[in-house]
């Protein structure tokens, strides 16, 4: 190839300009002078590669996941959250705890604690659940505080 074939790029033997096959998006190559498009590889899991030519992969941001191959993170579901990074799957998301909500998608903390009349009982998306499974109206005669379990 003609120059030096830069990280992220594959300059197979007889090309042109050394740039001319970068690594698709969610493909990295570290090295440099590759000739073989193979020799690009899926982005690692927990990590990102957002562009063509990508030869570090991004490290995934709290409050997302990063799968393998993606060039894209992906939000954490709504009732979850994360202040990690590097996450690699949706399961790696932290349940919404007891007492709290996570109203959004992408929370790096939960979105504050359940009203008052309510209570919680985990992975609730809004800050008065009514559907049972994730909390409900504070018992007949019971009490229930803001952020109650």
């Amino acid at each position: 190839p003609a120059g030096t074939c830069p990280p992220g790029h594959v300059c197979p033997l007889a090309t042109g300009a050394a740039t001319s096959f970068p690594c698709a998006a969610g493909l990295y190559l570290s090295g440099s002078g590759a000739e073989a498009i193979e020799a690009c590889a899926n982005c690692p899991a927990g990590r990102y590669c957002p562009a063509a030519g990508t030869s570090t992969p991004l490290v995934c941001p709290a409050g997302q996941y990063c799968v393998e191959g993606t060039s894209t993170p992906s939000l954490c579901d709504r009732g979850t959250y994360s202040n990690a990074t590097g996450l690699a799957s949706s399961l790696d998301c932290l349940e919404c705890p007891p007492g709290q909500y996570c109203a959004e998608f992408g929370l790096t903390a939960p979105s504050g604690p359940c009203d008052a009349g309510f209570y919680c009982m985990g992975s609730a998306v809004s800050s008065a659940p009514t559907d049972g499974s994730t909390g409900d109206l504070c018992p007949r005669g019971g009490y229930c505080l803001q952020g109650s379990v």
